[in-house]
């Protein structure tokens, strides 16, 4: 093994990091081969994943079918700037399922909301 090591510096590398490697030890490398610094901050915790029992489909059916279309047509394109904009006119249909929706597309759960929307146009 330290023989391979001393092969692949002779051979030119700067470096050398063995697998399995730690995240660690590849920004170790980068900061003292490139010269750059990484500030770290915390994450953001996710918000609670939206389950598809939460949002009411027979509320749903309720709202005007161009909405729906619309909110469909951003999903299909993961387009979260546009599914908000939509869920902000279904907001003033019903602010208790834009609320759910918004849950959904900020958690990216453009697939159980494509499911529901293409079940309510099958009952339509």
């Amino acid at each position: 093994m330290e023989e391979e090591r001393i092969e692949i510096l002779e051979s030119g590398c700067d470096d050398f990091i063995r697998k399995p490697y730690r995240d660690t030890e590849i920004y170790s490398a980068l900061s003292t081969h490139l010269g750059v610094r990484f500030s770290y901050t915390k994450e953001k915790t996710a918000k609670q994943p939206f389950k598809k029992s939460e949002l009411d489909s027979k509320q749903l059916i309720k709202l005007p079918s161009n909405l729906l279309d619309d909110l469909r047509a951003a999903a299909v394109l993961l387009n979260e700037h546009k599914c908000l904009d939509v869920i902000g006119f279904i907001n003033e249909h019903n602010p208790e399922e834009a609320a759910k929706l918004r849950n959904m597309i900020e958690n990216l759960q453009y697939k159980e909301l494509l499911l529901m929307l293409d079940k309510i146009k099958d009952k339509t």
